[in-house]
């Protein structure tokens, strides 16, 4: 899979995936950074100019799906279409980081607003196969022992670390599923931590009139074969949650894990308004 990243927040969180080696990591920034796959974008002065002056590049992408991340502030989103645009004949799905509002200058409140809604807008479409939402501000609030010289690497990292295990649990077959009448065109997502034992879930976007929900739980084999409450427990965890599915996973760890995704075919309202 194609990992991309745009700008600063784009790119540090893009980097993360480096150690998994089934990613090609592109970087797209307009600081150096290492990396075969690093194009530097000059830097300019407004949101227009990073489009009008892309520079020239050709290349193939290594697989035929891709992640784009990149934050909805800032100047050097302008490029997001000519970067996408890079890899137009692969399945994207677009992750949008949202800054804190009490941070937002009023410039970058109304780049925000640019690319917040462009791109929504086109992965209602169709164009890309969906997009992900993600505030900063909601994230921090679930991370343990947070401070101001770790706190966005930790938000980083928890990022391409719910990212990657959604994308495992996609590309993998689980031991027990239940189905749900999943539609098509609901492509605007959120995604979020699930704890089975105590049923519950943080957010890291909060989604107006998310239509459903699909719940990842792995679970380490030898839980999944001695436990002999853990059926019960995870079907009563879902008897009052509607429109919600779950799949379960076996892994080799001691430890478990869960994800959960929300998921709407409605726009989403504008910040910073």
């Amino acid at each position: 899979m194609n990992i991309v990243g745009l700008g600063q927040c784009g790119c540090n969180i893009a980097e993360k995936f480096a150690k998994y080696s089934q990613y090609e990591v592109y970087l797209f920034d307009s600081e150096e950074r290492e990396g075969k796959n690093f194009k530097l974008l000059k830097e300019q002065k407004s949101h227009e100019e990073y489009e009008e002056n892309f520079p020239h590049c050709e290349f193939q992408p290594e697989y035929e799906e891709t992640i784009f991340i990149c934050a909805t502030s800032g100047t050097i989103t302008g490029a997001s279409l000519k970067v996408l645009e890079k890899f137009k004949n692969t399945e994207v799905r677009v992750v949008l980081i949202i800054p804190e509002e009490a941070e937002m200058l009023e410039t970058y409140a109304m780049q925000h607003k640019l690319i917040f809604n462009a791109l929504q807008d086109y992965a209602r479409s169709g164009v890309f196969k969906d997009i992900i939402l993600i505030s900063n501000e909601i994230l921090e609030d679930t991370i343990p022992d947070v401070t101001f010289l770790n706190k966005h690497d930790k938000i980083n990292e928890v990022v391409s670390y719910s990212l990657h295990l959604i994308n495992v649990f996609e590309h993998t077959k689980p031991v027990s599923r239940t189905k749900i009448d999943h539609k098509e065109h609901c492509r605007i997502l959120s995604l979020g931590s699930y704890d089975y034992k105590n049923n519950s879930e943080k957010m890291y976007f909060f989604l107006d009139n998310f239509v459903e929900s699909v719940y990842y739980m792995s679970i380490p084999k030898k839980i999944l074969e001695k436990d002999f409450e853990l059926v019960k427990l995870i079907k009563s965890n879902f008897k009052e949650k509607e429109n919600s599915s779950y799949q379960v996973y076996s892994n080799s760890f001691d430890y478990d894990y869960g994800i959960v995704v929300q998921r709407t075919h409605f726009h989403q309202g504008q910040l910073f308004s």
